[in-house]
């Protein structure tokens, strides 16, 4: 916890795992990574999945199924999807916010083909 002008703010800690989906190509090598952020505090999952209801390389245009579960030390989860474009790195895109539910769709419509990294991030519910 940390006081600023007598408010209390409690930082959120969270965990995340990445997996990269090749969208509209013939060929990839999909790879996975995890990284947990922040430090082990009682707020921060010790484990994540993501899974991909559509196996890679998914047609341009596609609705990607999307499912994750965490490990919080038995309290309850909540879920952020989102994903990475491939031609501009530093631009993540929310899939879904924050939400209990842990599974979610991403409509690729409007996104090019290309080899996109997508996350699912996850903490434990509550401030």
């Amino acid at each position: 916890m940390t006081t600023t002008n007598s408010q209390t703010v409690a930082w959120r800690w969270f965990l995340f795992v990445a997996v990269v989906l090749c969208l509209g190509l013939q060929a990839c090598s999909p790879g996975t990574s995890s990284e947990s952020l922040g430090e082990q505090r009682a707020l921060l999952c010790g484990s994540v999945t993501l899974s991909l209801g559509t196996p890679s390389p998914v047609a341009t245009g596609a609705q990607v199924p999307l499912s994750a579960s965490a490990s919080c030390g038995g309290a309850t989860a909540e879920y952020k999807f989102a994903y990475q474009w491939p031609s501009n790195p530093s631009q993540v895109v929310t899939i879904r916010d924050w939400a209990s539910q842990n599974t979610a769709t991403w409509n690729t419509t409007t996104v090019p083909a290309g080899n996109y990294t997508v996350y699912v991030f996850a903490r434990t519910v509550g401030p």
